[in-house]
């Protein structure tokens, strides 16, 4: 990155990061379900597919040069074969980093930037972040935090990327930015018990 690309990106970080400050959150009830519950930034409007009652949540904000955020939620069944307790316990070890894993051949430069576990609910979860550079997206730097949570009946998912011209950006996007509020999100995120 060019010396003249981090000073404009640090000034605008500075200048979005006062505003940031005072951002507002509203809590959204999703597909109306009691108990389904994700704080989001009140500039977000959910463009759910309203045809596919396992589909979330999806929006998409930017932020100058910070790059692009997108997020989505959604849940699905268990993969055949696997109980809830299997899944769970996966997440439970590093081997949750295979959420973080991408097998596209456009996809480069993988870097996994960190992972956990943890226990909502009684349920087990775990989040799993990476950095990379997907030559086939529009912009082609992207930071993706995967959340996961084994519910009772199905999992969950809630994936945020950050997206920019390279992986740089991005990475410096997510580091200075969006990290904080993708984090914010992700520890509101509630599902049924």
């Amino acid at each position: 990155m060019t010396p003249l690309r981090i000073a404009l990106t640090t000034l605008a970080a500075l200048s979005i990061s006062g505003a940031s400050a005072k951002e507002e959150w509203k809590t959204e009830t999703l597909r109306g379900e009691t108990g389904l519950t994700i704080s989001i930034p009140v500039a977000a409007v959910n463009k759910v597919d309203a045809k596919d009652s396992d589909n979330l949540m999806f929006f998409s904000v930017g932020a100058g040069l910070n790059g692009d955020l997108v997020c989505m939620a959604h849940r699905t069944v268990y993969p055949k074969g696997v109980t809830r307790a299997a899944f769970a316990a996966a997440l439970a070890t590093e081997r949750r980093e295979a959420f973080c894993q991408h097998d596209s051949k456009t996809v480069s430069g993988v870097n996994i930037g960190g992972s956990e576990s943890f226990e909502r609910n009684g349920s087990q979860g775990a989040i799993c972040t990476a950095s990379f550079t997907d030559s086939a997206a529009k912009s082609p730097g992207q930071v993706q935090s995967q959340l996961i949570i084994a519910a009772p009946g199905k999992a969950y998912f809630l994936t945020c990327i950050v997206e920019d011209e390279d992986q740089d950006m991005a990475e410096f996007g997510w580091s200075s930015f969006w990290a904080e509020k993708v984090r914010h999100m992700q520890d509101s995120f509630r599902v049924p018990e």
